[in-house]
């Protein structure tokens, strides 16, 4: 008695590769197209001279396939499809623009070149944009109160900001908000000199800054009254004069005749002694004699 029959492995290795000749060759000879809606999102705001306010725009391609890539066509189906702005984008008196080759190109770019590609209209697409502008812009520096001096210590140098201003660049909407910065002062005791960092306010991240950090500078002294002994020369006649004065304890211990100068004014008949300062932090209160020497006939 006879075994059931068996399907021979030699038939059952034909009806396969029979069956993948077929699919090879359809597939291959598929050819699809489809017009899909997709949307073109730039990346990169800025396209000098003009900013992106609406960086994102729905347009109709159609796109064209054939073999195993007409088999993934579907999947580009409202895809969003990225470009870089700078590279592709124009900029026009009413905004910025896409030609209907650049949108071919930024399709072909996305999907690949084994794809053919046609705009379904052949109209320009415009995006919203505005000025990108730079401004000017000064620091102020506020509540100075909160820099306290010892007691009996004044200012030489007030506290300044190094730069006083600083370069903004950005969205015309943006920018035009800046007239100028202000920046609170720090609680801290002050010494002799004084050079910190300090940061600007946050801005939006579409503003691009100059300087991040300004430094804050400010110089001090105590303040001292302080006798000088100095000698004037008149007609050769050599006369003591003494002499108070007010100003940084450093300065005091300089050479006399780099603080002050002597004058000799002629008034009538008569050389007048008068006293003036060199440095604008030396204050004169008072000298002696004051000297009235007649002139020689």
């Amino acid at each position: 008695m006879k075994g059931p029959n068996k399907f021979p492995v030699e038939a059952l290795l034909f009806v396969v590769f029979a069956a993948v000749i077929w699919f090879v060759s359809t597939v291959v000879n598929t050819n699809i197209s489809r017009q899909y809606n997709v949307e073109l999102v730039a990346v990169g705001g800025a396209l000098d001279p003009l900013f992106l306010i609406d960086s994102t725009k729905t347009t109709t391609v159609e796109i064209e396939a054939s073999g195993l890539d007409a088999l993934m066509l579907s999947k580009y189906k409202g895809a969003a499809l990225e470009f870089n702005a700078a590279d592709w984008m124009h900029s026009g008196v009413h905004g910025a623009f896409l030609l209907p080759r650049d949108i071919q190109g930024i399709v072909l770019e996305n999907v690949g070149n084994s794809y053919t590609i046609r705009p379904s209209k052949n109209d320009t697409l415009w995006f919203q944009a505005e000025p990108y502008v730079e401004k000017l812009v000064p620091v102020h520096l506020s509540h100075l109160e909160r820099i306290q001096l010892p007691l009996g210590w004044r200012w030489i140098h007030r506290p300044t900001l190094r730069p006083d201003s600083v370069l903004l660049r950005g969205p015309e909407h943006l920018i035009s908000e800046w007239d100028d910065i202000e920046i609170d002062a720090p609680e801290i005791q002050m010494g002799a000199a004084l050079s910190l960092k300090v940061d600007l306010p946050t801005m939006d991240k579409l503003i691009e800054i100059s300087n991040l950090r300004l430094t804050l500078e400010a110089e001090a002294d105590q303040w001292t009254d302080h006798r000088l002994l100095v000698q004037t020369v008149i007609d050769q006649e050599v006369f003591d004069v003494e002499l108070w004065v007010s100003g940084p304890k450093n300065l005091m211990g300089e050479d006399p005749d780099a603080l002050v100068q002597f004058h000799w004014n002629t008034i009538g008949e008569d050389h007048v002694l008068d006293v003036s300062s060199k440095s604008d932090m030396v204050h004169i209160l008072d000298f002696q004699p004051r000297l009235k020497i007649p002139m020689h006939p």
